[in-house]
């Protein structure tokens, strides 16, 4: 259903997604602040028509792009939701802007298909989590999750509406850990019920870990109907199965058990054409396989997991929370009780804690020093590397602290998967913790209070004890898919060999052929993590070909 507002911008969407008004038109799931019933989208255009894209953003949360049409003074508008999940991908045509929620829809309207940009390419392997406004494809934008797209007469330009800062800079934060934890686990439960309103039925990835789990007593606090499904690999870390089927039985939903394989792995999918990056997994593709599959069989029209969790309450191995106690309160008890959590955790003496404290108080770094991996990309991509690593949530206000800084950008990192889900039309994926209303509470809570007991994310320990089992809410780690990347890299050497020594990425000056080469051609065990790298390279090469 294609719409013609006024001011001359047409939308086009499923009109059972969209609500209409003369001037406005709204996509997606939306709710009023607080709450996590649907609100009505008529009810909304009507209201927020009437705001700023600050005061927007403020009044509501969800999945959505609102659309606002401009006139002779004012430029035509859209606004992507904080940590919304619809996209919105754009080009400047100089004669008009197209926005697309994917790239291979602007064939629809007679442009040219999109070449590769091989710098950008660099750009994102260089820091794969960090988002970025410019995309893989030449002259293909991405508008960031609570951005302003702005088109006038004199171009078109995009501006913030939103701002983890001034959560993080809350004057009111409180050191009480009680109220931390009942903040925290209200707005999971906020954040869980309103990401999931609109489906009938849900299929959770039940790792296993904390993050999951806290989803699934959300769920079931919130009367969802939901399966939770654990995937298992041959390898011993990979069997979550005893955890994850006490959280199913904690929270009463019917538990299912897949094997995840790499026989499973379609090396031929398309669906990363779907999206301007080379973002898609191929390790995580047996699970989404699964779960959509089990989708199919309970009548779910959803796929849930506790992605962006560890981001979003501050799972930080860093002195940077001791250093916020220390400003704040000075060097007493407290800041030796955070400097001792902080060792424990980093397993490592006080000594080391104490001696990188210094470092830092010396040198006075706030700002979150963003780390690249340059391994396997050519010699000079280091050179990249401030470019790899600029956004405006990275530079810290003036009365900062460090630890703020790092939780804002393990929350930056946590938005990054909003822009790589593919649309490929099967169940939608959806990460529910990665939601407006939970990052704003999360960087409201002081960095040091998500260390106690020698445990990271104190809060939500605390805030969920009595809903999910004790032997959940205490364990410090889980299970990884590292064995099972490891399997893929073992069983497929020969295909990744084809795939990249003399690929795209390697003829474009992306990647490093001498370094690949000397890694495939090592007939032993994989090791030392550069398989799990090796694998994101070999996702872009698969995306790279897909484009060209």
């Amino acid at each position: 259903m294609a719409h013609m507002l006024e001011g001359g911008m047409l939308v086009a969407t499923d009109p059972g997604l969209a609500a209409f008004a003369p001037s406005s038109a709204l996509i997606g799931e939306v709710h009023w602040r607080g709450q996590a019933r649907l609100a009505d989208r008529d009810d909304v255009l009507a209201e927020v028509c009437r705001l700023s894209p600050s005061q927007i953003v403020d009044r509501i949360w969800g999945s959505y792009l609102l659309f606002l049409g401009g006139n002779g003074r004012d430029a035509a508008r859209i606004v992507r939701a904080p940590f919304g999940d619809i996209p919105c991908r754009w080009i400047d045509q100089d004669t008009r802007v197209l926005a697309v929620s994917s790239p291979g829809l602007l064939k629809a309207f007679g442009t040219p298909r999109p070449k590769v940009a091989w710098t950008e390419t660099l750009l994102y392997l260089l820091a794969t989590e960090l988002p970025r406004a410019t995309t893989c494809l030449a002259g293909v934008h991405e508008l960031p999750s609570g951005a302003c797209l702005e088109v006038a007469e004199e171009g078109a330009n995009v501006r913030p509406v939103w701002s983890p800062w001034p959560f993080a800079m809350d004057a009111v934060a409180s050191d009480d850990p009680g109220e931390a934890a009942e903040r925290v686990a209200r707005a999971v439960d906020l954040a869980v019920a309103g990401r999931t309103a609109a489906a009938k039925a849900s299929v959770l990835l039940l790792s296993g870990g904390l993050d999951s789990a806290v989803v699934a007593a959300a769920m079931a606090r919130a009367g969802r109907s939901f399966a939770s499904l654990n995937m298992v690999t041959r390898q011993r870390s990979g069997d979550e199965r005893g955890y994850a089927r006490a959280v199913a039985d904690a929270t009463g939903s019917p538990f299912i058990e897949r094997l995840r394989t790499t026989e499973a792995i379609d090396w031929d999918d398309p669906a990363p054409a779907s999206l301007p990056r080379p973002s898609h997994r191929i390790f995580r593709q047996p699970s989404l396989v699964a779960a959509r599959s089990v989708a199919a069989e309970h009548g779910a029209d959803l796929v849930i997991d506790g992605g962006g969790g560890d981001n979003m309450f501050c799972s930080l191995q860093s002195v940077a929370p001791v250093l916020d106690r220390l400003q704040v309160a000075g060097l007493g008890r407290g800041a030796w009780q955070s400097a001792r959590e902080m060792a424990f955790l980093c397993d490592v003496g006080l000594g080391a804690i104490a001696c990188k404290l210094v470092e830092r108080l010396i040198t006075r770094r706030v700002r979150f020093g963003w780390l690249v991996d340059p391994s396997f990309l050519v010699r000079d991509a280091l050179d990249l590397s401030g470019q790899a690593t600029a956004h405006p949530w990275l530079e810290p206000p003036d009365s900062a602290l460090p630890g703020q800084a790092a939780h804002v950008a393990l929350v930056l990192a946590a938005s990054s998967l909003a822009d790589n889900l593919p649309a490929d039309g099967a169940a939608a994926v959806v990460s529910p913790l990665v939601a407006q209303p939970l990052a704003e509470a999360v960087l409201g809570v002081r960095s040091w209070l998500w260390f106690a007991n020698g445990r990271n994310r104190a809060p939500v320990r605390q805030g969920f004890a009595g809903r999910l089992p004790a032997r959940s809410l205490a364990r410090q780690g889980k299970g990884t898919p590292a064995g099972f990347m490891a399997e893929i890299v073992g069983s497929e050497r020969a295909r990744l060999r084809e795939l990249l020594l003399d690929g795209l990425l390697v003829a474009n000056g992306v990647a490093d052929r001498a370094a690949l080469e000397a890694f495939l051609s090592d007939s032993g065990p994989p090791r030392d993590f550069d398989f799990a790298r090796v694998l994101q390279i070999a996702d872009a090469e698969r995306w790279a070909r897909l484009w060209t």
